[in-house]
């Protein structure tokens, strides 16, 4: 477990666009990451991948607001699976000038992953707060996408878009 830490200041390199930063990255492991504060992070502020699994409870992170830079909370990703609830995340509105790309509160793609559905990425999001970002939750990356995801009982505000997916349909309700 992870649990009543702060992360900051997680960066590759602030001076440039190179897009990386991440405070906890899960490779094959099932972990519980709660209670703990992220400010001021590169990128990412738990990845979930390579057969991961994780329940992503309680947690803050605070985004860098606008600028040429992509803020990701929680990222699922390369197969792996989390029960992401009762988070806070906010100000994820960077915009990527290389590609276009939008940061998001929370993303789930299958992007990485290889391409049967059994090997999807996945994520149950539930009972969270998602503010001030470009997107609130992204699923997918392309119409070839095959991420799952459910999406419960979450409050939005101020984001450009709440739930956005490029093709897998996402199942919403009670938002």
């Amino acid at each position: 477990a992870i649990h009543d830490a702060i992360f900051t200041n997680i960066a590759y390199s602030s001076s440039s666009s190179d897009y990386a930063g991440t405070a906890i990255e899960l490779h094959g492991s099932d972990m519980a990451v709660s209670n703990n504060h992220f400010s001021a992070i590169g990128r990412i502020g738990v990845y979930v991948g390579f057969g991961s699994a994780a329940a992503i409870t309680g947690n803050t992170y605070a985004g860098k607001g606008s600028g040429d830079f992509l803020d990701y909370g929680i990222e699922v990703g390369r197969n792996g699976h989390a029960d992401i609830s009762n988070n806070v995340i906010s100000d994820n509105a960077g915009v990527a000038s290389a590609d276009g790309s939008q940061s998001a509160g929370i993303l789930v793609t299958s992007f990485f992953d290889p391409e049967t559905p059994e090997n999807s990425s996945g994520a149950t999001i539930t009972g969270n707060t998602i503010s001030n970002s470009d997107r609130g939750i992204a699923v997918g990356y392309d119409a070839a996408d095959s991420s799952m995801v459910a999406a419960y009982r979450n409050a939005f505000s101020g984001n450009i878009v709440a739930v956005t997916s490029t093709y897998p349909a996402v199942d919403a309700a009670e938002n």
